[in-house]
């Protein structure tokens, strides 16, 4: 699905962005509060990420507590706007099972550059969310400026 994806939006030389985001200290989540609180914490992630989707974009979970966000027509600036607003939302929303404490998660994002395949893709946003995670995790970490298209 995500290589047709990135196929697709090569051959129409349209923009699309990747995000991948992962929890901040999930283990010290499920070790404080239990695996329980560990799991409505994913959902809550879950819940933005799918609210912050426009029609087309795809959202996938990707092992643990790490997501992807395929996003549609979409460049870099806007995706990284988006991705703050999830950031945001979620750093300020009390989590009942973790006694009303919020948690906190970083990004890693990317726009399509020529000659990028889904993985080349998958690979440099996750370089930028562990580049999110070292330094100081909580934030939005871009990589890839994004294709320099004539519109204008």
């Amino acid at each position: 699905m995500h290589a047709m994806f990135v196929t697709a939006h090569q051959q129409q030389e349209a923009p699309c962005s990747l995000l991948m985001c992962d929890l901040d200290r999930f283990k010290l989540v499920n070790d404080s509060y239990g695996h329980q609180a560990g799991d409505e914490a994913i959902k809550c992630l879950a819940a933005l990420l799918k609210g912050a989707c426009h029609p087309g974009d795809l959202v996938a979970r990707y092992g643990g507590e790490e997501f992807v966000v395929l996003l549609a027509d979409c460049d870099i600036n806007t995706a990284c706007r988006r991705a703050e607003q999830i950031r945001v939302t979620l750093s300020e929303m009390p989590q009942p099972m973790m006694n009303g404490k919020p948690i906190n998660v970083s990004f890693g994002a990317t726009e399509i550059q020529p000659g990028d395949t889904a993985e080349t893709m998958l690979r440099r946003a996750d370089r930028a969310l562990l580049m999110a995670k070292e330094n100081g995790r909580n934030q939005v970490v871009q990589l890839g400026s994004g294709n320099e298209r004539k519109a204008r």
